[in-house]
């Protein structure tokens, strides 16, 4: 690989790790999001049915 598409590369890969790491945190703020409409619904309804298939 010549100097350019090495630095070419590099960007590249940082782009994506950026990408992947915004992407990680929007999941982590969509699973503590969830998990307090599941505390609010605990504490209305009491904890949810089992299902026993």
């Amino acid at each position: 690989m010549i100097p350019d598409e090495l630095a070419s590369a590099l960007k590249a890969e940082r782009q994506r790790a950026e990408a992947e790491s915004q992407r990680a945190e929007a999941e982590s703020q969509r699973a503590a999001e969830l998990e307090s409409l599941l505390a609010r619904y605990r504490e209305q309804f009491g904890q949810l049915p089992q299902d026993n298939g």
